[in-house]
């Protein structure tokens, strides 16, 4: 009978000992690496922003009702947007699992979703490198042919607006034609910034695979860069991310980080303001 407990013992401080390390939240699976907690799937792993949550009212319920359980808790309204969702701004030092669940069973939800922050890397070769955009060499099998593009469109008559939702694009590189109108920047202060640009280059690589001029003796080629300063896809910049000075599998090095929270609102604003495709 003791050596039954004993077991039973040691498989409960077991489970204990695992829980304390993951946890589910509704379709939502955690875990907890050196005191942080991260959002994992099948494929990648996302630190946790253990200030904000996501939440959307049933049909019906008035937001009076999301009012009377934030003072309770101390949570904030930090922007909502047209489709519904709300963002909640979490008090510091909160626990984010805790008003999860606070949230959760309050009922008046049609979704409740802990937001996190993403990685993303890239690098910019030279149109000798594209071999997705124009590969003589057979290997790999990948070639979008983008030499015949001229022929069937430039951007004279059916000029395009592309949003780029990143870490903002350097307005000022001379290989970009940039949507001079709107844009808007949703790390810093959030505010309408025609040209939102960050110190990192991913969101100014990314526009150029989209649209870096062609045939300029410049940089690389876009996909649809067109031929002609005033020609080619145009650029709307719209900031989710920034980049910073932090720890990378044991070595400090330059990260990127992207909001999660706001690119419902970035994809939104960039179809509200004539962007037809979006990054």
């Amino acid at each position: 009978m003791k050596k039954v407990f004993l077991i039973v013992f040691f498989y409960l401080i077991q489970v204990s000992f695992v829980n304390a390390q993951t946890m589910k939240l509704g379709n939502q699976n955690f875990v907890k690496e050196k005191n942080k907690w991260f959002v994992v799937d099948k494929y990648n792993k996302y630190e946790v922003n253990e200030r904000s949550i996501t939440v959307k009212l049933k049909e019906n319920v008035s937001e009076s009702a999301l009012n009377a359980l934030n003072i309770n808790k101390g949570v904030m309204i930090e922007r909502s947007n047209d489709l519904g969702y709300i963002d909640l701004l979490l008090p510091e030092g909160s626990k984010f699992n805790e008003l999860f669940t606070h949230f959760s069973n309050s009922g008046i939800f049609e979704s409740v979703e802990v937001n996190s922050y993403g990685e993303r890397f890239s690098n910019d070769p030279g149109f000798s490198s594209q071999y997705y955009l124009y590969n003589t060499g057979g290997y790999p099998s990948i070639n979008a042919s983008v030499e015949y593009i001229g022929s069937v469109e430039n951007g004279s008559t059916n000029p395009v607006i592309v949003a780029v939702i990143d870490d903002g694009v350097d307005h000022t590189h001379g290989d970009l034609n940039m949507w001079t109108s709107h844009g808007w920047d949703y790390i810093d202060d959030n505010y309408d910034d025609t040209y939102p640009y960050d110190s990192s280059d991913h969101g100014t690589a990314i526009a150029g695979i989209i649209g870096a001029r062609s045939d300029n003796s410049a940089s690389v080629a876009g996909v649809a860069g067109g031929d002609d300063p005033n020609l080619g896809a145009k650029i709307m910049s719209l900031r989710i991310g920034k980049e910073y000075w932090g720890e990378d599998q044991g070595s400090w090095a330059h990260l990127h980080m992207y909001d999660e929270s706001v690119i419902d609102d970035a994809i939104i604003y960039a179809a509200d303001h004539g962007a037809k495709i979006i990054n």
